[in-house]
C-alpha cells in the first residue's frame, strides 16, 4: 500500500493504531449497523463490542477539510507548508485513536458512523494503511426505507425529512456519502485501503463474507462453533439509537426478509427516479436497474 508517511515518523504504537483501526462507512440504512454488531459478536474478535457510532472521526476528518480549503487565507502564516498542517492534523487523529484503543481495552478498533463516509480521502489521507469496510445496498432499498423512517418521524410529530414529495432530496441524501469515494476507487493503491460488502451477500452468504473480512481485515472471525447466521446480539444497544431509525430486524437474527422490499413501498415512476438519478452507484457496485 502506498504510504504517504514513512514507517520510522510513526512510533510503533502508532502504527499499530493506524494498522488496527477498521473504519466501517457506507449511508444509513444500507447496514452499517448490522455489520458493526456482527463483528462485534463474533466470539473471537478482539474489538470493541459496541455499535456507539463514531461521530468523532466525521468532526476532525470535517475539521481538516475545512481547514485545507482555507490554508492560503486563514491557516499559512502559522504553518511552514500544507505538509506541516497536514502532519499535525495526522497527530490529532492518531492522538484521539490512542485515547479511544485505551478507554476500551481494544485490540482492534470498530468505528462506524455513517456520515464519516465523504471524509474518507482525509482519513486516507492522513491515515494510508487505514481499513475501511464500505457498506453498500441496493439504492432502491436503501430510499424506501429512508420514507419510512420519514414516515415514523412524521407520526412523532417531527419534521419528515424523506417524504414522497421529496424523493430527489431523498436520493441525494444517501448517494452524497458515495459521491467522494468513486474516485479512491479507481485508483490502485487508494482502493487497496477498501473492502465493499453488499448488504444483499451480508444477510444470505453471512459466512462466506465473514471470511473475505478476515482476509481482508486480519481479524479471526471464523469460530468453528458457532452457527455464523446466529449472532447473539445485546439488544440493550439498540436503545442508543432514535426509535424511528429501528424496525423491526433491529437487534435480531440476521435476515433476508428486507431484500426487494421496495417493491411494496415505491412506484414505477419513484423507482425509475432512483435508478437515473443514482446510475454512477448502480454502475460501480454492480446492481442492475429494473428491466
Amino acid at each position: 500500500m502506498n504510504q504517504q508517511h514513512s514507517e520510522n515518523e510513526l512510533t510503533d504504537q502508532d502504527q499499530n493504531v493506524e494498522i488496527n483501526t477498521l473504519v466501517i462507512g457506507g449511508s444509513p440504512r444500507s447496514g452499517t449497523t448490522l455489520l458493526n454488531q456482527i463483528l462485534s459478536a463474533c466470539a473471537d474478535t478482539p474489538s470493541n463490542a459496541t455499535v456507539s457510532e463514531a461521530k468523532f472521526l466525521e468532526h476532525y476528518l470535517h475539521a481538516y477539510r475545512q481547514g485545507k480549503l482555507s490554508y492560503a487565507s486563514d491557516h499559512k502564516t502559522f504553518f511552514g507548508d500544507m505538509r506541516e498542517f497536514a502532519k499535525l492534523n495526522q497527530n490529532i487523529l492518531l492522538t484521539v485513536l490512542r485515547a479511544a484503543y485505551s478507554h476500551l481495552d481494544a485490540k482492534c478498533l470498530l468505528l462506524k458512523w455513517p456520515f464519516v463516509t465523504p471524509y474518507f480521502p482525509e482519513l486516507i489521507e492522513l491515515l494510508p494503511s487505514v481499513r475501511i469496510v464500505l457498506m453498500v445496498r441496493d439504492p432502491r432499498d436503501i430510499v424506501a426505507s429512508l420514507i419510512k423512517v420519514g414516515h415514523r418521524m412524521e407520526t412523532e410529530g417531527k419534521e419528515n425529512p424523506f417524504s414522497r414529495s421529496k424523493l430527489e432530496e431523498t436520493i441525494n441524501y444517501f448517494h452524497d456519502c458515495y459521491r467522494p469515494v468513486y474516485p479512491l476507487l479507481e485508483i490502485p493503491q487508494k482502493k487497496e485501503n477498501f473492502h465493499v460488502v453488499k448488504y444483499e451477500d451480508l444477510v444470505l452468504n453471512t459466512a462466506d463474507e465473514l471470511q473475505k473480512l478476515h482476509l481482508f481485515s486480519g481479524l479471526n472471525l471464523i469460530n468453528q462453533n458457532q452457527n455464523n447466521t446466529d449472532f447473539r446480539f445485546d439488544k440493550s444497544l439498540w436503545e442508543e439509537h432514535k426509535k424511528e431509525w429501528l424496525t423491526e430486524l433491529s437487534g435480531q437474527s440476521i435476515s433476508a426478509s428486507s431484500i426487494g422490499t421496495y417493491q411494496n413501498t415505491l412506484t414505477p415512476d419513484e423507482v425509475m427516479t432512483i435508478e437515473n438519478q443514482a446510475q454512477p452507484f448502480f454502475s460501480t457496485f454492480g446492481y442492475r436497474s429494473s428491466d
